[in-house]
């Protein structure tokens, strides 16, 4: 027995070795990218500014809505060129882009705010070929969404731009799914009300090659594994076989299904948790493609009842809408600007983003994944849907790219067909649009729920049937008088949505740092009312248990040329920050102290520094803390418990003529906050700051 002791060694080491035995890469795709460096730019209307070049670097958008050509050199090897094809990839070209490789068209492009990609082997030369963009944003597109807006419309290249270099007649993931990376991690047990024991993935991949694939050499095979981040360990792993057709330039879909037990959920907020899974094609035993990204397990569910279920518990959505536009940059932003936006958010403790009203970034859904922020993602389908089968396709393309290449991130529960789409204009009556974006969503993505927008009291309206839940945009104390009939009318209209789930997607009041009122009235556009419209509203959401959503309009002030109120025309001031980011307004920290549960004190109305009257109320938001104390220029005011709805009020506070220093603090000392206010009395009734 002895002697064959070695020999079963031997064995044992040598099955160890296959089974670890590492696959060579040889990459059939290379990627290089063009966002780094000079591009020429000029605009095409035939103005002064079409009459001389720019040199700008990437993102670079324009705020006209004209057209602008893009322009730029590369040197691709002859070698490369030969061997493989030569794809171009844009991430985002406002609204409508016609690509150009060596002065010949390779492809047109429509829809702002999505990647694509064309093939330009067929004219790339070596050792120069240049790439020309013509970004059309003009008001003369009329089937590219959106027609209408209550938002700024940028024209520009706003994200990464690039170029593939794919070996020919071998197996890749497809360049051509809608833009989409070519794999979808779909997880089949998502939509329950119950927390899961277990994880059920399909994983959807879409292969095809440049070229031919000969009968020898149609077979590959497909590796899928999932990883326990930091440490490596693998907790699931798949294999399968699969051949391509001769005319392998047709992608073809193949589906692995795979499992994991007891996972550890994506938990919103609480755990974010994020797997790392890796799809690798093999060929002729090498990895000629692969992707790797993060994926979460979790499980949600509309109760028309309870509101929205995550992981089979109660769990409330409160957040932000947010567009992408920036002062001055328009939405030429870089991931800097987004992760700022993240911050903000994750100050707040918001566990909900809207993001308004279009497909934002992939960068932007990476955070919202990371922080455990819910995603509903949207399309720009905006209030009218002319009966055109060319908008319609748009509306669809638009619809399956979204889908398509944000699938993958965890954060991301809700497809929005639309906006506030009329149901009264019969020349835009939205129903078949929605109908058929509704079947395009399920089939590119059964495991997710379709939602829409509306502003419309007529929640009977079968359109609202169509899909799976419905958010109201209500306005009440902006648009009108009845600040105190928010919560009286969600009331009615659930009791009249035929069982639908039903939330709020937007609300608010506009308001300058720079205008204040001790009498605030509305559409004043001082911070006083927007924080006295806010502390109104909030309870009248915060106790309505059904409401699935609840998002306030918006994180931070937005373009809007078509805005000739506030301060700024041109500019929606509805935001809880300014539109460079720079000033968290009163109604930031009045989200704050209800939404965040961590020490904090803030004394409202900082701005208001010259105040015209002598007798004020002194108004404290303030959370985690037992008891707040005032004291004014040294004199305690008293001090007050932590109120339920985080509003603190010392009426009737007398200031000195003169400076007066106002102090607010927790009982134990802990956080403290401080103003300065004078007092004249010939202080003006509509103050600007520190004038």
């Amino acid at each position: 027995m002895l002697v064959f002791l070695p020999i079963l060694a031997l064995l044992a080491l040598t099955r160890l070795r296959m089974r670890t035995r590492i696959t060579p890469t040889k990459p059939a795709k290379h990627y290089t990218s063009l966002s780094d460096g000079a591009w020429l730019f000029r605009m095409a209307d035939g103005g002064a500014e079409s009459e001389r070049d720019a040199t700008v670097r990437l993102p670079h958008g324009f705020g006209e809505r004209s057209a602008a050509w893009f322009a730029r050199a590369l040197s691709v090897p002859q070698t490369q060129l030969d061997s493989g094809a030569f794809v171009l990839d844009f991430g985002a070209v406002s609204a409508e882009a016609t690509v150009f490789v060596n002065g010949m068209e390779v492809g047109r492009h429509r829809g702002g705010f999505s990647r694509f990609r064309l093939d330009g082997s067929k004219y790339a030369t070596s050792p120069f070929t240049v790439i020309s963009v013509l970004a059309n944003n003009s008001r003369g597109l009329t089937n590219v969404l959106p027609l209408k807006s209550d938002f700024n419309l940028y024209g520009g290249i706003f994200r990464d731009v690039g170029y593939h270099i794919v070996k020919r007649n071998t197996p890749v993931l497809s360049l051509f799914s809608n833009g989409s990376p070519g794999v979808k991690f779909m997880q089949t047990n998502a939509i329950s009300r119950y927390r899961p024991d277990a994880a059920e993935f399909n994983t959807v991949i879409s292969v095809a090659c440049f070229g031919v694939m000969r009968e020898n050499s149609r077979y590959f095979n497909v590796k899928v594994e999932v990883f326990y981040p930091g440490i490596g360990r693998r907790v699931a792993s798949r294999n399968a076989r699969f051949s391509l057709n001769f005319n392998c330039t047709i992608a073809s879909s193949f589906t692995i299904p795979f499992s994991m037990r007891k996972p550890r959920l994506w938990d919103g907020r609480a755990d974010p948790f994020l797997y790392s899974a890796t799809v690798s094609i093999i060929y002729q035993q090498n990895i000629v493609d692969s992707y790797t990204t993060n994926i979460g397990v979790r499980s949600y569910f509309l109760d028309q009842e309870r509101g929205f279920l995550l992981n089979g518990r109660e769990y409330p959505l409160h957040g932000v809408n947010l567009h992408q536009d920036w002062m001055n940059l328009g939405w030429a932003i870089t991931p800097r600007y987004t992760l700022q936006n993240f911050k903000m958010m994750d100050e707040l403790n918001a566990t909900a983003l809207r993001s308004t009203h279009y497909q934002h970034s992939d960068y932007t859904y990476s955070l919202a994944d990371k922080y455990g922020i819910v995603v509903w993602a949207e399309i720009p389908n905006l209030e009218v849907s002319p009966a055109d089968p060319l908008y319609y396709a748009n509306a669809v393309s638009q619809l399956q790219e979204l889908i398509g290449q944000s699938y993958n991130h965890p954060s991301i529960l809700f497809w929005s067909l639309g906006n506030e789409l009329s149901v009264t204009d019969a020349s835009s009556f939205p129903m078949p649009l929605v109908f058929m974006l509704h079947e395009a969503a399920k089939l590119e993505d059964p495991y997710r729920l379709t939602v829409m927008a509306i502003n419309t009291p007529d929640l009977s309206h079968s359109m609202l049937s169509i899909v799976d839940a419905v958010a109201v945009n209500l306005y009440h104390g902006w648009h009108d008088n009845s600040l105190n009939m928010t919560g009286p009318d969600l009331d009615r209209y659930h009791h009249s949505s035929n069982r639908i789930s039903l939330g709020i997607s937007e609300y608010g009041a506009g308001a300058s740092i720079n205008y204040h009122s001790e009498f605030p009235v509305q559409r004043d556009h001082t911070e006083e009312y927007q924080s006295l419209l806010h502390e109104q509203t909030w309870p009248q959401l915060k106790m309505r248990k059904f409401l699935w959503w609840k998002t306030v309009s918006n994180l931070a002030d937005f373009g809007n040329e078509a805005d000739s109120e506030g301060e700024i025309h041109g500019r929606s001031d509805v935001g809880l920050v300014t539109y460079d980011r720079s000033v968290r307004k009163d109604a930031f920290y009045f989200y704050k102290a209800v939404w965040n549960s961590e020490p904090m004190v803030y004394i409202t109305s900082r701005r208001f520094k010259k105040r015209e009257m002598q007798s004020v109320d002194v108004k404290v938001y303030a959370s985690g803390v037992q008891a707040i104390s005032l004291a004014v220029n040294g004199v305690p005011m008293g001090e007050m418990d932590l109120r339920e709805d985080r509003v603190h009020v010392w009426t009737g506070v007398s200031l000195l003529d003169g400076g007066n220093d106002i102090v607010a603090s927790s009982s134990d000392g802990s956080v403290v906050d401080a103003v300065r206010w004078l007092f004249t009395s010939t202080a003006n009734e509509v103050s600007v700051a520190g004038a």
